[in-house]
């Protein structure tokens, strides 16, 4: 008997492969669809449900990927996941899996159930080799590619597109993905704006610029409109080398080709400006951001908030609060972070412990390093006790202290009872005796 079956999870392991194997020959999920469950529903010969198709209800990418995702964690948890992949299934069905596997991480699972197949179809061995390259696994990947060839498989579109990415982004072989791209060319598939996008982004992370704006002036010569995630890279890149006046230029050409900044690209911008400490020109980008046609995030705020904040200009980062709110816009645990650290530094025990409280009413659980900030400041001032009452509420919002944590409260706990003894050894009693 294996040695899975005496776990604890072991009945709930046999019927979550029993659902999942049930689900994969093709229930058509009548909750999902809201009509009654049709017993002409077909099993046997389809994937999916070809009456929840028919009837438009198909199960779409996401919620397949979702459930199986689901079940394959318990999968694990219970050491049954290789009782379910043993058995033998469809390419649809393979490839299905895979690619939940590939995104957990489970690459060597992945290939596995390629191996055990009898004819791999295009998408199953491009699902393999995008599952490796997610695992660091390159050179593997490259090999599977040479598979697919050997088996008298033809790679389509995908395929070539998965390839310049190993070679682009991750072994930064560029001769070599340009060249899938004139193989690509050669064979009539046409390569799309996302394979020339990671070919983009390859070269600008090892510092090529002239050739990613090269392979952005092919794309424009072969009628490909670049979009913002093309063009984002490049952004990043001239920033990095310190010229904001060519990545302002350049968003006024994305403009212009029809491939306007989103808020990334922007993003991008506003941190190269803070670093700079154009605080000024932030300003004007934020509030003319809806006559642009994007809109600000929280990213956009924090990367604001901690440029003035680092620049010493603290009361205007702590008005970016109020503005983010006004706007609608949640705070994140790292606009807390850096706030609380502004008033740390301005010792506003007051005011810290109101956006401590703060952030409970707008629902961000902050964490054991919030925290510790806050407590290390009070030490600092002498507040022992405020730091043992900070403690308990920590405890109470059920925040995990650390080990810095600790040492931060036995240090109050010492310095406390130091100053107990002391009273009591100069109080005027003692000072008779003495």
């Amino acid at each position: 008997m294996a040695g899975w079956i005496s776990s604890p999870l072991a009945a709930v392991s046999l019927t979550t492969i029993t659902a999942l194997n049930f689900f994969l020959s093709g229930f058509h999920l009548p909750l999902l669809c809201r009509r009654p469950f049709s017993h002409t529903t077909r099993f046997a010969d389809s994937s999916f449900s070809d009456e929840a198709e028919t009837n438009g209800f198909p199960p779409t990418d996401d919620l397949i990927s979702m459930l199986c995702s689901k079940v394959l964690n318990l999968l694990h948890r219970s050491h049954s996941l290789s009782v379910f992949l043993d058995k033998p299934r469809r390419p649809v069905q393979c490839n299905m899996l895979m690619k939940t596997l590939g995104h957990h991480g489970d690459a060597s699972e992945a290939l596995r159930l390629l191996r055990q197949m009898k004819n791999p179809n295009v998408q199953c061995y491009t699902t393999a080799m995008d599952a490796l390259i997610r695992s660091d696994r390159f050179h593997e990947a490259e090999t599977i590619f040479g598979e697919m060839i050997s088996s008298g498989v033809a790679p389509d579109s995908i395929a070539y597109s998965v390839l310049v990415k190993l070679y682009s982004s991750r072994l930064k072989q560029f001769d070599s993905a340009h060249n899938v791209i004139q193989v690509m060319l050669k064979r009539g598939y046409e390569p799309d704006v996302v394979t020339y996008s990671t070919m983009v982004a390859g070269l600008c992370c090892t510092g090529k610029l002239d050739e990613a704006f090269s392979v952005l002036n092919l794309m424009l010569k072969e009628k490909y409109i670049p979009n913002a995630h093309t063009v984002t890279p490049i952004l990043q890149a001239l920033c990095t080398d310190g010229r904001i006046d060519f990545a302002k230029e350049l968003l006024k050409t994305m403009r212009s080709l029809g491939c306007p900044p989103d808020v990334v690209s922007y993003n991008v911008l506003i941190h190269a400006l803070c670093k700079n400490g154009d605080f000024k020109e932030v300003e004007s980008i934020l509030s003319e951001s809806t006559n642009s046609g994007w809109e600000p995030d929280s990213v956009s705020y924090n990367t604001y908030i901690s440029g003035l904040s680092n620049a010493g200009m603290t009361v205007e980062a702590l008005k970016q609060l109020d503005i983010m709110l006004e706007k609608a816009l949640q705070p994140t645990k790292v606009t807390l972070n850096i706030l609380l650290g502004i008033l740390c530094q301005l010792s506003k025990v007051k005011e810290v412990m109101l956006l401590l409280e703060k952030s409970s009413e707008i629902g961000i659980q902050l964490d054991s390093i919030s925290y510790n900030t806050v407590m290390t400041r009070l030490c600092n001032l002498g507040e022992f006790s405020a730091v043992l009452k900070l403690f308990a509420d920590m405890l109470k919002k059920g925040v995990s202290p650390d080990v810095q944590t600790f040492n931060i409260v036995i240090m109050s706990l010492s310095s406390l009872l130091g100053i107990v003894l002391s009273k009591i050894i100069c109080s005027p009693l003692n000072a008779e005796t003495i």
